[in-house]
């Protein structure tokens, strides 16, 4: 079964789950004053509302597990981003705390979404070239992201020096109105949707990739497997000593480099009209197509005006699940 079905059967158990509630207005005792546009203080209050709710129905097996990154108005609805483990979520609420909705989904886009993917595959054109110009956007924390990634490094496994898979990351300007909880700097100008943690590994990242690009995407693949975004500030040296890479090099680069990384990955996401993760960019056109190490091998093949001849080996063309951060 694909990960994006079991996904759903999720969906559906939590909903069942939280019916007894909604049935019961299990919210609806809780007084709470209404304004036009909620407060930081309304916010904080939703988000401890939210956090009760979905541990007092025991929505998660360890409760240690769950972190509700940000929550703000969206409608009549509160938006709730939250993590369970190294897995993101959106779920909705309403501002009377009636109802706990622990996702939306687009019952058309749900529908249609494997028909959508066969077709753009087979009519995208992606224009050929000598080498390849290829660039994947993520977010170290983003579960799609390292979903790509990971179907993303058979690729280069197989493609070696043929063509540079180049990774990039997205920083956004004053998330969650900035401040240090999500931005690298005092100004707010560069911070990650699940994090400042988040936002340094992108840029450790970014210097592995620079300074020991061989080791890029082993690390990348051990700092998924090893580490969450709660314990990624000590564990990723745990990583990179298991993968060779020189810890040293890569304190020193971040300390450097950190500002003026950012910057230049926050100028090209802006230049390209890059905002979510992943995104995979060939030759200057967006992706579309099945997101699978078969798929991406595909869309990178045809780039090429002589193909190398791995091209000629076929890979896994299991799905991953799709979304995006």
């Amino acid at each position: 079964m694909s990960e994006h079905k079991v996904y759903f059967i999720l969906i559906l158990i939590l909903l069942l789950a939280l019916g007894g509630a909604v049935y019961t207005q299990g919210f609806s005792n809780i007084p709470f004053l209404h304004s036009e546009k909620a407060s930081q203080q309304d916010l904080e209050t939703a988000k401890e509302k939210a956090r009760e709710f979905i541990l007092s129905n025991n929505l998660v097996q360890d409760p240690t597990d769950l972190k509700i990154t940000t929550i703000e108005e969206e409608g009549s609805l509160y938006k709730v981003a939250l993590t369970v483990g190294r897995q993101s979520f959106t779920s909705y609420m309403k501002k009377d705390f009636s109802i706990f909705f622990p996702t939306a989904l687009d019952m058309n886009q749900v529908e249609t979404e494997e028909n959508q993917q066969e077709t753009e595959e087979v009519t995208q054109e992606i224009p050929k070239s000598e080498t390849p110009e290829v660039q994947l956007f993520t977010m170290s924390y983003c579960p799609y992201g390292n979903q790509a990634e990971n179907i993303m490094k058979p690729v280069v496994d197989l493609l070696g020096n043929s063509v540079t898979v180049e990774p990039h990351y997205i920083f956004y300007d004053n998330y969650q109105r900035g401040g240090p909880e999500y931005c690298i700097d005092e100004e707010s100008k560069y911070c990650s949707m699940h994090g400042v943690e988040e936002a340094n590994q992108n840029l450790r990242e970014l210097c592995v990739f620079e300074n020991q690009k061989d080791m890029y995407w082993d690390f990348v693949d051990n700092a998924n497997q090893m580490c969450t975004v709660d314990d990624i500030e000590t564990c990723w040296q745990d990583a990179a000593q298991e993968t060779g890479v020189n810890v040293s090099s890569v304190e020193a680069c971040f300390n450097q480099n950190y500002l003026s990384y950012a910057e230049a990955e926050q100028q090209l996401t802006d230049d390209l009209g890059v905002q979510g993760s992943p995104t995979l960019i060939i030759n200057g056109v967006t992706y579309q197509g099945n997101r699978s190490a078969e798929g991406y091998k595909n869309a990178i093949c045809s780039a090429f005006n002589n193909p190398p001849e791995a091209c000629s080996e076929t890979l896994s063309d299991t799905s991953a699940a799709s979304g995006g951060c």
